[in-house]
């Protein structure tokens, strides 16, 4: 019998909880067909929102409780001094006990302690998956030693020699553009590619939705910055006469960072008091009553992956999003048109204020060929990748 850890030292609650659903199920579907064991180690709210959503798959995932603070409340120094010991007393008990480990995410400053670590731990085998802090990489203030950037590149460019840990990035266009970005770093070839693997809901399981009787855009996942959250609520109050006159609504399907409450104009509902704070069935509920799903990030995703994307994909409803790589590269699947690239705000907004005029009736995509792309293959090339027989 083989042993598996599965690790999640870096979010909390319902954060990253598609993505996470997606790797635990496929896992444990595997390691119960050979009998294997799946530990997974994270913070209780975690552990229950991956409860709720795996049900019956839940049977036979075993648990232990380990500290976390959440990578969307970045006090750098307290959450280094939490994560690495976390990560350090895993992997020694992996070495200790024969286990394969795998780390779901972690945060920036964490990355080139848990690299130079291979001197110790090379013989325990050991799988990392890498999200949004690839996209540090690319944004200059991010650079400073205190920024997620500086940690990023010196774990992938000075000390990361492509042997240990196996890394993972969510996509071929993702690593094509970092190969591209820095062509002379040899070692980054050894980095393999899953694409975003998703658990998607089948449409008998969703309630139909009531008329309602304004249009409803949504802001769907964590309110920060760099996804584009102020834009959000600027073009909220730009069609703010609308939203007086009950025909355009804005919802923000989570929460605000804290350092963007102060753009909170009242004009967008946000239905969670803290960035993460939706549980999985409201979070997907309201997701599904909405008539589009906004994506204005400020950042231009070259380096990182969306697992909101595919929880609005899920639900079959439309995109409007700034041009954006990786939402082009998801798009390439799209044969019905549901995922729609504008070159600014203003574009947007004009869209908008003409279906307010026209009273445009709701539309629902089944986008089967993203659908197809990364489900249940996916998660089998995960099982394969980490469990080969």
């Amino acid at each position: 019998m083989k042993t598996y850890f599965l690790v999640e030292p870096n979010k909390q609650a319902a954060e990253h909880l598609s993505f996470n659903v997606a790797i635990v199920r496929s896992l444990l579907t595997t390691a119960r067909s050979r009998g294997d064991k799946v530990v997974l180690f994270c913070e209780r709210r975690h552990r229950e929102q991956i409860a709720a959503a795996l049900v019956e798959a839940d049977h036979g995932l075993l648990w232990e409780e380990i500290p976390v603070v959440s990578g969307l409340r970045r006090r750098f120094l307290w959450k280094f001094l939490v994560e690495w010991p976390v990560m350090w007393r895993v992997l020694r008990r992996a070495k200790r006990e024969g286990a394969t480990v795998v780390v779901l995410s972690l945060f920036a400053n964490v990355l080139p302690f848990v690299t130079l670590a291979r001197r110790l731990f090379r013989g325990t085998p050991t799988h990392l998956f890498l999200h949004g802090e690839l996209e540090s990489l690319l944004i200059a203030e991010k650079q400073p030693i205190y920024r997620e950037g500086f940690w990023v590149k010196l774990a992938l460019m000075r000390l990361y020699d492509g042997s240990w840990p196996t890394l993972y990035v969510l996509g071929a266009g993702i690593k094509r553009r970092l190969l591209q970005r820095y062509p002379d770093a040899a070692q980054l070839q050894a980095i393999r590619v899953i694409d975003h693997p998703y658990s998607f809901i089948p449409s008998s399981r969703r309630a139909e939705q009531p008329a309602q009787p304004a249009i409803r855009l949504g802001f769907v996942g964590a309110g920060r910055e760099m996804k584009g959250v102020v834009e959000f609520f600027s073009l909220a109050q730009s069609l703010s006469e609308y939203v007086a006159a009950g025909r355009l609504e804005f919802v923000l399907v989570g929460g605000l960072e804290d350092r963007c409450r102060k753009f909170d104009n009242g004009w967008v509902k946000v239905l969670a008091d803290e960035i993460g704070g939706l549980d999985a069935e409201e979070f997907r509920r309201t997701i599904a009553s909405l008539d589009s799903a906004l994506f204005l990030y400020r950042q231009n995703y070259a380096l990182t992956a969306s697992g909101a994307v595919f929880d609005v994909i899920s639900e079959g409803v439309e995109i409007l999003a700034l041009r954006n790589d990786y939402l082009s590269d998801v798009a390439e699947h799209d044969s019905e048109g549901g995922i729609r690239f504008f070159d600014s705000v203003a574009q947007v907004e004009a869209v908008i204020r003409d279906r307010v005029h026209r009273g445009t009736v709701r539309r629902r995509y089944d986008y089967s060929r993203i659908k197809h792309v990364h489900s249940q293959g996916v998660e089998q090339a995960v099982a394969q990748e980490i469990m080969p027989i």
